[in-house]
């Protein structure tokens, strides 16, 4: 396309000093996938990017991993695609319009309004309107009913001086105000769905009656899960989903112990969100001065208060900071006293797999202490609590402190905050989760300089763990140059037999390319920890066929649009209408049954003069060869779209650049414009 054989000579020059990650991910949930066009966007032409480094197959093995099902996933079987002249409307949530874009937040109250910062105190950002937290840092009780939901994107604050549910869309910078009254929140796994416990009776709490409800974010309508017709229901604590979303645990009917001495004795219950079954899962206690006893998904049957490592557990506060560095050293604080007094606060670091301290620092502040890393562990953070004092920020190794803000109240650490997609960091069978991680770069030594020849490197990891802790595969851990940028390891497709993780090393070129989620492709056996290379650096933009047999790929250096055969390494080039004598990929996806793709060409994608177009492309896959033609649905048209998801083999669900939502079939091009 256009330059494309230039920028592949280009690269060859200067490869190693290119390499950066591209924050997009495929495979997300179907009713949580964002538009590709927020992929932020450079200005000038881009430069494809060669092959980065082969990733080693490594592997840690911690325990025993418990057996996975091995059988290969078996050939889809398809019937002929019937067009539908009527497409049927899918709820989406509203479009991303004002993303956030740093990897390690820290997030904050000051003079009563809701802050975020990155780790540096540099990029600083006021989240929702003035009253948005209402009674600001004065009320601690109200600070620690925040929730935030797992993709990021939605903030719940129900502790507000009108008696009414606030939740704050970072995604459009809009808020929703919801008649509801109550403190007993949760997000489900995919972030569509927060499940709330209102004040029993509350008069405007909708629906009457309702005892356990569920709100759905992108349909604003309200459910009610449970009745209000128990009044030992009016107790309701700690919501808690499970890691698939199927079903809710929640912490209910406290009847005060006699002889009355503060403790209430109560009952663990599930409720299937589908079918509406309930069942008793244990016993639980609360006290006036201990509040509810935690409790957690142990996995998609078992409710436990005897929390371990991976299990699901009912938010707090408390778990925006992490004491415990990826480096596993442990901080910790101690009152300093003098003559019975407390005069002053010594801060410590041990490390916890030897126990031996690091080092100790005395502080001059006589109030308990919040502590938390950075995601990278680079950083410390901690404040005092007092919204009138300093939030500070300390290097790993003590040697440098200082002040993020002057004064203000430390919520946390968000790790990836500008991702409002749902991570693919969870298997779809509960029983797995990865973990991508890349560390800022630090120069190298003179003696480094022939292996890291830009001066700098940078050091980047994929981690998957079974959530019940039993065991542990390192796919990547390895130091990278770092140059004009970066590439980090990305979870690409959990396969259907629940066998395998597919990633890819994912670039950012230093130039425009509108989509950019490809590079090579790996997969991780995850019943053995053996990494196999794929397909080596193929191009920036690909796709994985449902079956995990082909990929669709954007080829780099001119060689065009192509499915190669994972198999065999077989590549079949397809010949596509070109709309423009230069045009950008700003979209690519397979149909569900396999047998299809639709690509979205984008016009005029990086000159700022004309404006943005699209044209639609089918590519069909002959069921019997596997021959694939192309043919164009849609000329280039000026409402720009961006490809949401596909619903069925025959139709998909495209957004245009001012928002509207349209189904189309991909056969018969019949379009109709859907809700918003």
């Amino acid at each position: 396309m256009g330059s494309e054989t230039a920028r592949g000579k280009k690269w060859e020059r200067i490869y190693l000093l290119v390499q950066m990650a591209a924050l997009f991910l495929m495979g997300m949930s179907a009713a949580c996938t964002e538009p590709p066009s927020l992929v932020p966007t450079a200005t000038a032409d881009p430069i494809q990017t060669a092959s980065p480094t082969a990733v080693p197959p490594q592997t840690t093995a911690i325990a025993s991993a418990t057996a996975v099902p091995t059988t290969p996933p078996g050939p889809t079987q398809t019937a002929p695609a019937t067009p539908a002249p009527t497409p049927t409307p899918v709820p989406t949530l509203p479009a991303i319009t004002h993303p956030l874009r740093s990897h390690q937040m820290i997030w904050f109250v000051r003079d009563g309004k809701l802050w975020r910062s990155d780790v540096h105190g540099v990029e600083l950002e006021q989240l929702g309107n003035d009253d948005f937290l209402s009674w600001g840092e004065a009320d601690g009780f109200g600070l620690a009913s925040l929730r935030l939901s797992p993709d990021g994107r939605w903030l719940a604050n129900p502790i507000h001086q009108d008696n009414k549910l606030h939740i704050l869309d970072l995604g459009t910078g809009q808020e929703r105000v919801l008649p509801v009254n109550g403190s007993e929140l949760a997000w489900s796994p995919d972030s569509r769905t927060l499940a709330y416990a209102p004040v029993r009776n509350f008069p405007t709490s909708p629906p009457p009656g309702c005892a356990l409800c569920l709100y759905d974010l992108a349909t604003d309508t309200h459910t009610n899960l449970i009745p209000n017709s128990d009044p030992s229901l009016d107790s309701i604590r700690n919501l808690v989903w499970s890691a698939d979303g199927s079903k809710l645990a929640y912490g209910c009917c406290f009847v005060p112990r006699e002889p009355y001495e503060g403790i209430s004795d109560g009952r663990i219950e599930t409720i299937h969100i589908g079918t509406g079954a309930l069942s008793e899962a244990g016993p639980l206690t609360s006290s006036v001065g201990g509040g509810v006893a935690r409790f957690c998904w142990r996995d998609e049957n078992i409710v436990t208060t005897d929390a371990a490592l991976g299990d699901r557990c009912a938010a707090t506060v408390s778990d925006w900071f992490n004491p415990i560095s990826r480096d596993n050293l442990l901080a910790a604080w101690e009152a300093v006293p003098s003559s019975n007094d407390w005069t002053a606060t010594r801060l410590t670091v041990t490390n916890r797999a030897t126990g031996q301290l690091v080092w100790e620092r005395t502080l001059d502040t006589t109030t308990a202490l919040r502590l938390g890393w950075s995601p990278d562990g680079r950083y410390l953070f901690f404040d005092d609590g007092r919204p009138n004092s300093p939030i500070w920020q300390l290097t790993a190794d003590n040697s440098e402190l200082r002040q993020i803000s002057p004064d203000g109240i430390l919520l946390g650490i968000v790790n990836r905050w500008e991702s409002f997609q749902p991570p693919q960091t969870v298997s779809p069978n509960g029983r797995w989760q990865a973990s991508s991680q890349i560390e800022e770069p630090i120069t190298v030594t003179e003696a480094e300089l022939a292996q890291y020849p830009t001066g700098q490197k940078y050091r980047t990891t994929l981690t998957v763990q079974a959530v019940d802790g039993s065991q542990t595969w390192t796919a990547v851990d390895e130091w990278r140059t770092y140059g004009l940028g970066y590439t980090q390891p990305e979870p690409i497709r959990w396969s259907a037999n629940g066998r395998y993780l597919y990633y890819a090393n994912v670039p950012n070129p230093d130039g425009c390319a509108v989509l950019v989620n490809g590079g090579d492709l790996w997969r991780l056996d995850l019943t053995s920890g053996t990494v196999t290379e794929m397909a080596p650096y193929i191009g920036l933009v690909m796709a994985l066929s449902p079956d995990e047999t082909s990929l669709a790929v954007d080829a780099s250096y001119g060689r065009g649009f192509l499915i190669r055969d994972l198999a065999t390494g077989a590549e079949q080039t397809v010949p596509l209408p070109q709309p423009a004598e230069s045009w950008r990929m700003g979209g690519l996806a397979w149909s569900p049954d396999g047998r299809h793709l639709l690509i979205i060409q984008l016009l005029n994608a990086c000159n700022g003069l004309a404006p943005q177009t699209t044209a639609l492309v089918r590519v069909d896959l002959a069921e019997e060869t596997g021959e694939a033609t192309a043919v164009t649905l849609l000329e280039p048209d000026a409402r720009s779209f961006t490809l949401m998801q596909w619903i069925r083999p025959d139709e998909v669900r495209l957004q245009d650049a001012a928002g509207t939502i349209w189904y189309m079939d991909v056969f018969s091009g019949f379009m109709a414009q859907g809700p918003n």
